[in-house]
């Protein structure tokens, strides 16, 4: 198959979320078809940084222009993602985006989320008006098959677009295996000086944004505190600047090869967030032998099943008394673990590589 890729979201300074999707799920199926023609378009200023498998058996088309142009240029028909990249068997694009291609051409598109739509408040006019403009519905009705990352994400296509189910197929994300591997003493030791951390913790990490629900949890600990918890809130990630006060570390951004550590050495995670597509850190936390306080939406009951401690999203006396119960029962930290071991055996880039590549090759060949 000739395969064109919109790795665009590679040029995401972080290299978190979307943008670590389309790196791994395309570097596992490149890997696995070599005989493949894989066509990657990539606009901006800078050219995004392949990892050495795509560098070395892919072809890349960039266009040196910033992506505000190319997409005015792309939304309005002035140019056509054909023009760089020539005719192909499938376009993928594995996230929502401006992506205009010929009604001929087969399209897959992945959705990771639609909290734009479920909650619009916690997004900047900018980001708004940005989804506004990429047309999800009307892009989402074209494509010939729909990825959905969650069942809970599916749900929600089928409400807020009316997709039928027979357009949507569901193929959970995955974590890296980095995070199953023993960490020895030595790495945690460098982990914990770099970054200060002398003391137990409780671990965020993630973006500081509205929707990760970070105020209740500065509530619900401030609670856990009066109740006798020792350990610190150690909050990792950039976004929204957070004042430090007693016991609250604000780290900023960590690089990911001190993430396994970070978990490993953390009394637990939490992840409060009032809306999630999936919810990566409590599975990589997982497989570090850490666990987890997660919301009580229904996307962590989908992932983690009993493997995590369920709290009311609203709620900062719940989540307090879950900080105070994980602290004092190693044993019950240990019992959560336990139970989510069989769990990780579902999220492997390599069953969703399989599994993604098979929906390219039969809208191909639907064609």
């Amino acid at each position: 198959m000739r395969i064109a890729v919109d790795i665009r979201s590679l040029l995401s300074p972080t290299g978190r979320g979307v943008s670590h999707y389309a790196s791994s799920l395309l570097s596992e199926m490149v890997t696995r078809h070599p005989a493949d023609t894989w066509m990657l378009f990539s606009s901006g200023r800078r050219r995004p940084k392949l990892p050495a498998v795509l560098r070395d058996t892919t072809r890349l088309r960039h266009v040196n222009l910033p992506n505000k142009v190319m997409n005015g240029l792309l939304a309005t028909g002035a140019t056509t993602l054909e023009r760089y990249v020539g005719p192909v068997d499938v376009w993928f694009a594995p996230n929502l985006g401006f992506v205009p291609v010929p009604e001929t051409t087969p399209l897959v598109v992945t959705v990771h989320d639609l909290s734009f739509e479920v909650a619009p408040h916690y997004f900047s006019t900018k980001d708004r008006l940005w989804h506004k403009a990429v047309r999800p519905r009307k892009l989402l009705q074209r494509a010939n098959k729909v990825i959905a990352i969650s069942n809970e994400t599916a749900k929600e296509l089928k409400q807020h677009y009316g997709l039928p189910a027979s357009k949507i197929t569901v193929i959970s994300s995955a974590i890296d295996s980095v995070y199953g591997k023993k960490i020895s003493v030595t790495e945690r030791d460098r982990v914990r000086q770099k970054y200060g951390l002398s003391k137990p913790y409780f671990l965020y990490l993630g973006a500081i944004e509205p929707r990760k629900n970070i105020p209740t949890l500065l509530s619900a600990y401030r609670l856990a505190r009066q109740q006798g918890v020792t350990a610190e809130l150690v909050l990792a990630g950039t976004g929204k600047k957070v004042k430090e006060t007693e016991g609250v570390r604000a780290l900023g951004y960590v690089d990911e090869a001190d993430k396994p550590a970070l978990y490993h050495d953390a009394v637990a995670l939490t992840l409060i967030s009032r809306h999630e597509g999936f919810g990566f850190p409590p599975l990589e936390a997982l497989a570090c032998g850490t666990p987890s306080i997660v919301s009580d939406l229904s996307i962590f009951q989908e992932t983690l099943g009993k493997a995590a401690w369920p709290v009311p999203v609203g709620d900062p006396a719940a989540i307090a008394d879950a900080l105070v119960q994980l602290e004092r029962d190693k044993r019950l930290c240990q019992n959560l673990v336990k139970r989510g071991q069989p769990l990780l055996k579902r999220y492997t880039w390599k069953r969703a590589a399989s599994e993604t590549y098979n929906v390219l090759k039969e809208v191909s060949r639907a064609r």
